[in-house]
Formats: C-alpha cells, sequence, structure tokens
C-alpha cells in the first residue's frame, strides 16, 4: 500500500510522462495539429494538449508542495540558471548549424 507522497509522487511520473507523448505527437505532426480522428466538438491542438498537460503538472506539483515533500515556492535564481544554462546551448547549436531560429534569440 502507498503512501500520500508515494501516490503523488506516482501522479508526477505520470503527468511528466503525458507531457513528453504530447511533445513528441506536437514534433510529429506540428504544433497545431489537431487530431483527425477527432471530428466532433472542439478538438483541442498540440499546444492547447501540451499546455493541459503542464498545468496538470503543475497541480502535482502544488500538492507535493502542500505536503511538504518540496518547499513551498521555485527557487527563482535555479530557474533562471537553467534557463540561461538552455540558452547557452541553444546559442551552441546555433553556432554548429544545428538550430535554426525563427526570431532573433542572442545578442551575437
Amino acid at each position: 500500500m502507498q503512501t500520500i507522497e508515494q501516490h503523488l509522487l506516482t501522479k508526477l511520473i505520470e503527468e511528466c510522462s503525458e507531457i513528453q507523448k504530447r511533445a513528441c505527437k506536437a514534433l510529429c505532426y506540428g504544433i497545431d495539429d489537431r487530431d483527425p480522428t477527432r471530428l466532433v466538438g472542439h478538438v483541442q491542438t498540440e499546444r492547447e494538449r501540451l499546455f493541459d498537460e503542464i498545468n496538470d503538472l503543475v497541480g502535482v506539483v502544488e500538492m507535493l508542495c502542500e505536503r511538504g515533500v518540496f518547499p513551498a515556492e521555485l527557487d527563482r535564481a535555479k530557474v533562471e540558471a537553467k534557463k540561461q544554462k538552455v540558452l547557452h546551448f541553444m546559442k551552441y547549436a546555433r553556432d554548429r548549424g544545428e538550430l535554426e531560429l525563427e526570431a532573433p534569440l542572442f545578442a551575437s
């Protein structure tokens, strides 16, 4: 039998997996693609479905925070450091000819 924390960690894994699936579909078919097999009512785009999964993940993370498993707030310094690291490696990929930018992202 699982504890509440274990159950929430399982949900965290599940939500991450669902985000992976939606991101893969967005890459395969386009972020604004709509599932052609779903023709009834409003059919969400991959962008909408992916963001719904991100919201689900945030919900589970908040529940883990509320239980004291994680700190109550994000560490903004770590978040900003991660953004800078991603930008650094995007520049590296661009410089190697592996990343095409739709709009200027870096000051060269």
